[in-house]
């Protein structure tokens, strides 16, 4: 990778990568690659602008040389596939409250008071309605206390402050579902095994690396001292300990031994193994996990819900 230096300090250094673009899947690769480097402590990429921040400890020179070898095809080959950082998300939401924010203010400046009433006026209608339902409900809760606050407003013709309130409170919503979202994402890439490929015995007896994709029930797939084992299986050669805190939380390894059932997530801290696979990839205990993880946006934990009860409780 070819790149200039835009400011240099103990410690930190601030690059900018010549390329007429950077996608965030390219941005993702390399901020990958660079924190798989033992000297660097911290990496952050401006893929909007080509720019790259390190911080990181030793020589600098050798820094650059390790940079200047990167490529996106190196990165492909030895970074593990389906790396994400959350950029898509963090931009998602930046440029949907930047949106939210200017057209606020491009409607208070640039409209004329009848269209802004107007819109106003329609746009308070979920709101009304959904204050109404909850109220027939018997519940005083706070989407009735919003309703109530904007449909005042409006009927008092106080146009400005009804759009002050829906605008403030979209803000809240955006940011409450940003960091709920960006939570679990972070959550779930953490637990993330990616594995994309594993060493598979052959019909005759060799092995051969192959992507897991192409992995089927039954296959013997070989798992050596310190890898993960990708796949849900039997264990049918060798006896190995197994960390298993990733799904059972023991702080210690489990022996295994023949003819025990192994599972997806776990790490082979000793010895070698062949694995019969009993589940292919996305059908595992593991799997099953994250994707609870992700699903879990929709639930609320209990110190949200304790939240909500008291705001509910303070409308009357």
């Amino acid at each position: 990778m070819k790149f200039t230096i835009l400011h240099e300090s103990a410690g930190r250094v601030r690059l900018r990568a010549v390329q007429r673009s950077m996608t965030m899947q390219q941005a993702d690769a390399l901020e990958g690659w660079l924190l798989a480097i033992p000297a660097v402590q911290q990496v952050k990429i401006h893929e909007r602008i080509c720019g790259i921040t390190v911080r990181f400890t030793g020589d600098r020179e050798e820094l650059y040389r390790k940079i200047a070898s990167f490529s996106y095809e190196r990165a492909a080959d030895e970074l593990p596939a389906g790396i994400h950082s959350g950029r898509a998300t963090n931009r998602e939401y930046k440029e949907k409250l930047v949106f939210q924010i200017l057209r606020h203010y491009a409607k208070r400046w640039f409209l004329p008071m009848s269209v802004r009433c107007a819109i106003n006026t329609v746009c308070a209608v979920p709101r009304i309605v959904r204050a109404g339902k909850t109220l027939a409900q018997g519940r005083l809760t706070v989407d009735v206390l919003d309703g109530v606050a904007i449909g005042t407003s409006l009927l008092t013709g106080d146009h400005v402050t009804a759009g002050s309130v829906r605008f403030l409170l979209s803000i809240g919503e955006t940011l409450e579902e940003w960091t709920h979202k960006k939570s679990v994402e972070d959550l779930a890439r953490s637990m993330s095994l990616q594995v994309d490929r594993v060493w598979i015995i052959g019909a005759d007896g060799t092995q051969v690396l192959v992507p897991i994709g192409q992995i089927v029930a039954g296959d013997r797939i070989v798992i050596n001292t310190g890898h993960v084992i990708p796949l849900d299986g039997i264990l049918e050669q060798g006896d190995v300990m197994l960390n298993q805190a990733s799904l059972t939380g023991e702080s210690v390894p489990v022996e295994k031994h023949e003819g025990a059932a192994v599972y997806a997530g776990s790490v082979v801290e000793e010895g070698n193994c062949v694995v019969r696979v009993t589940g292919v990839a996305g059908e595992n205990r593991y799997d099953r996990i994250v994707r609870m993880i992700e699903e879990s946006e929709r639930l609320k934990s209990g110190a949200e819900s304790r939240a909500y009860n008291l705001a509910d409780r303070l409308v009357p």
